[in-house]
């Protein structure tokens, strides 16, 4: 473990190095990275990401070589379920949703590399004008403790992690703003500024009840996104994640690889709340691996997925327009069930883009609505 913890620091010195050029990249990296406890809006933040996903990730901005023979050498038995084929074995504190100055303060008080501790703050602190440097986590001679890093880290230290999110991200520019084209595809093209600074895109869907109320139905990443020239528009064909009846579910984005997209639904099942977890192939084939109950209290990520069984009753919960939860209807499982794909009911829906930044915030687009006919075409219209 200490050649471990020496290798990694060299590692991480090296990778915020990086950072101060190519934030952006590396976040998405990290991003991408196996992460374990939910890490979504629907189910809490537990912000442990696997340390070799985090080394492979950003291979392109720090020589991982060593780090990996170290972790490789530091493990001495793991066992890797499906929804983890590639974890390494060991995670890390990474603030994919920072939830405040006690949480940060509290790793800085126990993190192993001054540097990634550099790196987590530069992503807590959030941009600045001024840019960042990591002065306060050495000392003046270039020394450091755990304790001094603790020091440097104050209850307000990290005010922009505490923000409301009711401001939008400022670093998310644009060549070309959200709109609607002639061919009726709603999309638009970052500039250089809001390519480099842009983490992950997608998309939220609300299904409209009257002219001043709607329920949210959640995240998709059905975008085409093209990353070198910064365009992204909707990919959306009208067809959503429902129960065997027809009814739709509420999904969130878990997971995404470029076999498979995981998602978690919130859920009564058999009278309590918890979390369906569905995989859904790029073929679309979808399964529901069974019920998650979250992050406690106490903030320890439920371990156990329960299969679903004949018989379980089935809710689905949505958040209404005002904020509030509503549960509709109860479905009964059966054997050999499955979701569907299908197509939504024809009628009117909205349509926004989210788009993080580096340092967690986001910007979100203005909504356009886009119709489902009989025929299941879909149209935006601004």
């Amino acid at each position: 473990m200490d050649d471990f913890t020496v290798a990694f620091n060299d590692y991480a010195q090296n990778l915020y190095t990086a950072a101060q050029s190519n934030l952006s990249n590396i976040v998405r990296a990290i991003n991408s990275a196996d992460n374990f406890g939910g890490n979504n809006e629907s189910e809490g933040y537990t912000n442990m990401v696997d340390i070799g996903g985090i080394v492979n990730g950003c291979s392109s901005y720090a020589d991982g070589t060593e780090v990996l023979s170290a972790l490789n050498d530091c493990i001495v038995y793991n066992k890797n379920g499906s929804d983890h084929a590639k974890a390494s074995g060991l995670s890390i504190y990474y603030p994919l949703k920072s939830e405040g100055s006690k949480e940060l303060k509290t790793f800085s008080g126990i993190c192993i590399s001054p540097y990634y501790l550099s790196l987590v703050d530069m992503v807590s602190k959030g941009y600045s004008e001024d840019g960042y440097n990591n002065d306060d986590i050495f000392s003046e001679d270039g020394e450091w403790s755990m304790e001094d890093c603790e020091g440097a880290v104050s209850e307000d230290y990290f005010n922009y992690a505490d923000e409301e999110s009711s401001g939008e991200s400022q670093l998310i520019t644009f060549a070309a703003e959200p709109s609607v084209d002639e061919n009726g595809s709603f999309g638009f093209q970052l500039d250089e500024n809001g390519l480099n600074y842009a983490a992950s895109v997608y998309a939220t869907i609300y299904m409209m009840l009257d002219e001043t109320s709607y329920v949210a139905l959640g995240e998709t990443n059905d975008i085409n996104i093209d990353w070198e020239t910064g365009t992204f528009a909707d990919n959306f064909d009208g067809y959503w994640m429902s129960l065997s009846d027809g009814t739709l579910l509420t999904t969130h984005i878990v997971d995404e690889t470029e076999e498979y997209t995981v998602y978690t639904s919130p859920v009564m099942l058999n009278g309590k709340k918890t979390n369906l977890r569905i995989r859904q192939y790029s073929d679309y084939t979808t399964i529901v691996e069974g019920a998650w109950d979250g992050i406690g209290a106490n903030g320890m990520a439920a371990r156990e997925i329960k299969k679903l069984a004949a018989g379980d009753k089935i809710a689905p919960i949505y958040i209404m327009s005002d904020g509030s939860e509503h549960v509709e209807g109860e479905y009964e499982w059966k054997d050999g069930d499955t979701l569907t794909y299908a197509l939504m009911t024809p009628g009117a829906y909205l349509y926004t883009f989210n788009i993080k930044d580096a340092y967690g915030k986001m910007y979100t687009s203005g909504t356009v609505t886009f119709n489902i006919d009989e025929e299941g075409n879909v149209s935006f219209v601004e």
